[in-house]
């Protein structure tokens, strides 16, 4: 195995280009997410737009459940794979394509006990059908974006998103105009089998027989044992676990308490959470693998990048917050009246988002994930403890404000540490957590 490491000059231009990598994806996917809702929520009416959001985040869900934690996983271990590396991603299409198409199975059986319109939509074979062929191939496209920032092929991420976006908006645009039923759904199936073939044939492959990473596969410092990696993964994959839960608790009290149009609503304001979380996610990621190259050098990697998170944070949370009415009128009045408070909370959020992402993403580099999954387990368990009562009380805002709030609690406590690895990287220096 290759023992060359990269400068830390270097490390800290690829975290660079895979931020703006992932910047660039996250604006284009929000571009045409609302671009894909608008054209959504025009041709279809309100309550068959929030029945397929719903089964989306559940197709999103699920695959993010099955794919054994390898979507966070990989960016830290690939670095330090050498020859395996393609055998390992090979195995970990397979292992997720498998999985997933066994939840996509059992979502399909069980959904419909929840729901009249679940179980309306879902006696279409052909829909059903989908959704497990959504699951299987979902887990792989998300997979992608992070093979791709561990092989340093990041800038194809972009691409890889902005096609799958155009052709999911002009698939929804053609069914509904053709009054297909399902559509919202359909519209998401149909581009996935070929943007996920060409994204592996084409630059991963490239990537995974060009890219040498760097120092020998280590833990907390250490080589690790089976059993230590073994408990390593297992922990962040329960994390996981308990993030989904977390995720997909918020669209099920919307929809069971409040009803699928005021899910809708809620749909748009999560979506640009989601678009935030997934920008921090891939910068995190980044920082993780080109560390993983390069341990020594971990906390030189990391300061600079918690820094730039925080002025982007600056900048962002307050556009997020009085660019909510307008953006929310793309979608229609009832969108600007009922969401604006929704996806106000949202902007507020991505700050204890991000401080969750990057602290999280430390502990992973350090080699320490039962820190992440308690972590996780808090937010769960106060987000079950706010939400309900939430949402009977403050409707859809209020649902945002309790995810907010979940968040918040734990992201004070993690914050000192996060200030001190941001803004006094000696301190940690060749200390062993």
């Amino acid at each position: 195995m290759s023992t060359a490491v990269l400068p830390t000059g270097a490390g800290l231009a690829n975290v660079r280009r895979s931020a703006l990598a992932a910047g660039v994806t996250s604006g284009a996917n929000a571009v045409l997410g609302v671009a894909f809702w608008a054209v959504a929520s025009r041709g279809y009416d309100p309550a068959e737009v929030g029945t397929g959001a719903l089964l989306i985040l559940v197709v999103q869900t699920i695959a993010a459940a099955t794919d054994l934690n390898l979507n966070i996983g990989l960016p830290r271990l690939l670095p330090q794979l050498g020859a395996r590396r393609g055998r390992v991603v090979a195995l970990s299409y397979l292992a997720i394509t498998t999985l997933g198409a066994a939840g996509g199975v059992v979502a399909v059986l069980v959904l419909p006990a929840f729901s009249a319109d679940l179980r309306a939509v879902l006696a279409d074979w052909r829909l059903a059908a989908s959704m497990i062929t959504a699951v299987a191939l979902w887990g792989v496209f998300a997979l992608q974006d992070n093979v791709l920032i561990a092989v340093r092929r990041s800038s194809w991420a972009p691409v890889s998103n902005i096609a799958f976006g155009a052709a999911k908006v002009a698939a929804v645009a053609a069914l509904a105009a053709a009054d297909v039923p399902g559509g919202v759904l359909l519209a998401w199936v149909l581009p996935l089998p070929l943007v996920v073939l060409l994204v592996s044939l084409g630059p991963i492959r490239s990537g995974l027989r060009h890219y040498l990473g760097g120092a020998e596969l280590r833990l907390g410092g250490v080589a690790p044992t089976r059993a230590a990696l073994t408990s390593f993964l297992a922990f962040d994959y329960a994390a996981l676990l308990l993030q989904q839960a977390a995720a997909v608790l918020m669209p099920i009290v919307v929809l069971t308490r409040l009803g699928a149009e005021p899910n809708a609503w809620f749909t748009i304001a999560f979506t640009a959470a989601v678009a935030a979380e997934s920008v921090l996610v891939a910068t995190a990621g980044a920082l993780t693998s080109e560390a993983a190259a390069a341990p020594h050098r971990a906390r030189e990697l990391a300061a600079p990048t918690i820094r730039r998170v925080a002025v982007l944070l600056g900048a962002g949370v307050p556009a997020g917050w009085l660019a909510a009415p307008p953006l929310l009128a793309v979608f229609g009045a009832g969108y600007a009246a009922h969401a604006t408070t929704a996806l106000r909370a949202m902007a507020v959020a991505a700050v204890p988002m991000a401080i969750l992402v990057l602290r999280t993403g430390l502990w992973r580099i350090e080699g320490r994930s039962r820190p992440i999954l308690l972590t996780h387990a808090a937010v769960l368990a106060l987000l079950g403890a706010l939400v309900v009562p939430a949402a009977d009380r403050w409707s859809v805002g209020g649902v945002a404000w309790a995810w907010c709030a979940a968040m918040a609690i734990p992201a004070v406590l993690l914050l000192p540490a996060l200030v001190r690895a941001g803004f006094h990287p000696s301190n940690d220096e060749g200390r062993s957590r």
